[in-house]
This record gives structure tokens, sequence and C-alpha cells, in this order.
């Protein structure tokens, strides 16, 4: 129980996915992920950090390593990382601690340095965000379309980006977004899929919290031309159907179906 609060989550988080990605049976890597899941509930938000932030980034913009996400071994990696995300951020939402409270003020600007945000501007996302949701150009204005490629639900509800696993998650699904736009098929697109299908079971079964607010609502018309998720039922699923906005780019995308 010390080791990885001496040592650090980096102690196994790296190995231990690596380890994973060197299995071929598929029945085995099921096991891994279950056994993996348990070994990370040790620190299971700073695991989640370490595996989301640099672990699958790494992995899905080196071309070098895309082999290594085919399936069996790249679903289960997809399946450990929806259910540390999912773990991490429902637990997280209800920390409340004094202890956590101030580890938490400790390592945040620490934090914003390892994951920094690849999102616009500031003051070009507080303009589009006081402009009128209702309005039907707001994702087809030229001059809006790249302040608004990055635009999440979780930026609307105005979730602290502050925050290490906020920022990790925002980050994560702007790059789900940028590979599932690219024209570049491989391995790590088949990943995004088998990723992006795990969180939507997960919502069918009941999971709390909704790591999807943190979706670029572009990402929606992009997963509908996925065959597997071509459906009204994922799209209602994934969008955040609380918002103006987010009505609006489900209409349009299960008017596209």
């Amino acid at each position: 129980m010390s080791l990885p609060r001496v040592a650090g989550p980096q102690l196994l988080g790296p190995p231990c996915p690596q380890e994973l990605l060197k299995e071929t049976r598929k029945e085995h890597t099921l096991r891994a992920v279950e056994l993996l899941y348990s070994v990370f509930c040790l620190d299971m938000q700073q695991a989640t950090l370490v595996l989301l932030g640099h672990i699958l980034p790494g992995l899905l913009t080196d071309s070098s390593k895309w082999h290594s996400l085919m399936d069996p071994p790249g679903t289960a990696l997809a399946k450990l990382a929806v259910w540390c995300a999912l773990s991490s951020y429902s637990s997280h939402k209800g920390q409340a601690s004094s202890r956590q409270k101030k580890r938490h003020r400790e390592d945040i600007e620490d934090y914003i340095s390892l994951f920094p945000l690849d999102d616009m501007q500031p003051s070009k996302l507080m303009r589009l965000l006081s402009s009128n949701e209702e309005d039907a150009n707001i994702l087809s204005s030229p001059t809006d379309r790249s302040m608004s490629s990055s635009l999440s639900a979780s930026q609307l509800h105005t979730v602290n980006m502050r925050d290490p696993l906020n920022r990790v998650l925002a980050n994560l699904f702007l790059l789900i977004s940028s590979i599932l736009g690219s024209r570049t098929a491989g391995p790590h697109t088949q990943f995004v899929q088998w990723f992006m299908e795990e969180c939507v079971d997960c919502l069918e079964q009941g999971s709390r919290g909704s790591i999807l607010q943190f979706m670029p609502f572009t990402t929606v018309s992009e997963l509908v031309k996925v065959s597997a998720m071509s459906s009204p039922k994922v799209v209602l699923a994934i969008t955040d159907l609380s918002l103006p906005l987010g009505r609006q780019v489900a209409a349009k995308a299960i008017a596209a179906l």
C-alpha cells in the first residue's frame, strides 16, 4: 500500500499498460484489465492522470506505436482507460477532505504545466460563450468555426479547467476529436472508436459522472460516420441535451444519419 505513495503513480503507470499491450489472447487481456484496474485503485486519481495524460497521448500521436493498439490489447486498453476515467471523475466530484484540498492546492500549478490545455484564447472563448446559443450559425460561421472547434459542454457548464483531472480529460477529448477529423486511418483511429464505444456502454449501464461533457461538440458529427455509432440512440447518449447548443448539435447529427 505504501509503495505507490513513496514512488508515485509513475512506478505503476507506464509499465503496466505496456505489459497489457504485449498480450495477444483476448481472455488474457480481459483478466489483465481487471488486475490493472485493481492495482490502480491504490491511487486511482494519480494513476488516471498518468494513463490519460501521458500514456494514451504518447501512443496515439506516435505512428511507430500504433501497431500496439490493435485488437485485442488495444480494445483492452481502451476499456481500462474508460474505467479509470469514470472512476476518477465520479469520485473526484465528491472529494471534500481538508487533506485532499491541501494536496490539490499544492499540486495544481505543477499539473497545469504538465498538462497544458490546447484551447482557444480566453477572450475568444468568452466572446463565443456570450453569443446566443440558439443561433443556428454558431457552428457554421467562418469566423467562429475555429473558435468553436474545441467548444464542449464542460465549458458551457463552466467546469473548472484549472483542475488537473478536468484538464487531462479535456486534452484527451481534443486529441480524440483531432484524430476522428483527420484523414489518416489506422489502429489509432480504431482505438478511438473502441474508447468511445466503451464510454457509451458504461453510460447505458448507469455509470456515474459523464466524462463525455469534455468532448467537443464537433466530435459528434465525426462519430456518427462510424458505423457502430451511427444511430440516434448513440447521438442522444453522447450529447448534453440540457444545453440548447447540445440539442442543436444532436438534431443536426440525427438528421444527417
